[in-house]
């Protein structure tokens, strides 16, 4: 993250913040500090969901409640005006005698948009906003895209040969990155709410799809999601263990029989429309989003990744790329379907970032579609 226009106190906030991710889902991950006489009284960040907000175990953390009589609120997200699963965290900061509050960003959710700042002029307090705006977008990128566009955001991961390939003709692909990247995808797992590949991923891979540190379980795992038109995916696969929950999405092309054996396993099996005689994943994204699910990681395949891509719902792209050459037109590529006839007619990436991860490369980016 670059560090311009943003006070120190907004970095620790957006530091906070950080460690919230992804317990705090759905609500979005917030840090807040509150300072007095230029010297920090409090802080807090977002808690588990039905928790407190981070505005609120800022409040709570100074012990001396006359100290925050005249205090600034710095806090990355604007403070919620409504009732939810908490009260109102204007409420709060009113009664508490704060005097100023400075926000990252004005929360796009509808529910507040505006309305959380408003009050708290209305009640006297200044308020100042931006500080730090970039970098807090770019924390906050999944929850702004899920409000703004009610879709989930989704990222694509991709490891793939220096040509393209994400397995031989054959089918294997274990391992095409590196030791160190996988570490790192682990990480990103982590921090998403949802883990999506389609059922040929499943079926030559068989992974268990969880988020480990070692050959340990995270504690909170992300939602595996596969997506079976035609009920393919075997009964005994890995991600129909207990060390997460497996939700598959599928149409009434495949037999019951199989979608009940899903559930008697304790998972979820959900019937979605059709397009084309496969699931409709513009349905399924629609679908995902009345579930709360905010930031899905999609792992695969190709096929998938391509389909996701012409209905231009991948918003970012993360490729570990390793330093071998598989050299096979038969091979899987990377991405599959899309089928442009002209060069101008190719997605374009942006907002490209590089890191060296020991032999592998991993290119991050932002997808621009036409």
């Amino acid at each position: 993250m670059g560090q311009k226009n943003i006070s120190k106190y907004m970095q620790e906030a957006v530091r906070l913040a950080e460690k919230s991710i992804p317990s705090a889902h759905p609500n979005p991950a917030v840090g807040a500090v509150i300072t007095k006489n230029n010297k920090v009284i409090g802080k807090g960040r977002t808690s588990h969901y039905g928790g407190a907000h981070a505005e609120l175990n800022a409040i709570k953390s100074v012990k001396q409640k006359k100290l925050l009589v005249g205090a600034t609120l710095y806090t990355t997200l604007e403070p919620c005006s409504h009732t939810g699963k908490t009260p109102p965290c204007i409420d709060a900061i009113i009664q508490s005698g704060i005097r100023k509050v400075i926000v990252g960003i004005i929360d796009p959710d509808k529910n507040v948009s505006g309305t959380g700042l408003k009050a708290l002029k209305q009640a006297g307090l200044i308020i100042k906003i931006g500080d730090g705006s970039v970098i807090v977008k770019s924390q906050l990128r999944a929850y702004i895209y899920n409000r703004t566009a009610q879709l989930p955001f989704i990222t694509a991961k991709l490891a793939a040969s220096i040509d393209g390939k994400i397995a031989t003709s054959s089918g294997d692909s274990q391992w095409i990155s590196n030791n160190k990247s996988r570490s790192i995808v682990h990480q990103m797992r982590k921090k998403v709410d949802a883990l999506l590949v389609g059922s040929e991923t499943v079926i030559k891979d068989n992974p268990h799809l969880t988020a480990r540190y070692g050959k340990k379980l995270y504690k909170k795992q992300p939602l595996r999601i596969a997506i079976d038109s035609s009920g393919k995916i075997p009964i005994s696969s890995n991600i129909f263990n207990k060390d997460s929950k497996t939700l598959i999405i599928t149409t009434t092309s495949s037999p019951e029989k199989w979608r009940s054996a899903i559930k008697n396993k304790g998972h979820e099996c959900i019937i979605l429309p059709k397009k084309s005689n496969k699931v409709d994943l513009y349905k399924c994204a629609e679908f995902l989003h009345n579930l709360g699910i905010i930031h899905v990681l999609v792992e695969g395949g190709g096929k998938l990744i391509g389909e996701l891509m012409k209905h231009e719902l991948v918003s970012m792209i993360n490729i570990f790329y390793a330093p071998i050459i598989i050299g096979d037109k038969n091979a899987v590529n990377m991405i599959d379907g899309l089928k442009l006839n002209h060069i101008n007619e190719a997605l374009e990436l942006s907002e490209l970032s590089y890191q060296l991860v020991d032999k592998d490369i991993s290119i991050t980016a932002t997808i621009k579609y036409h």
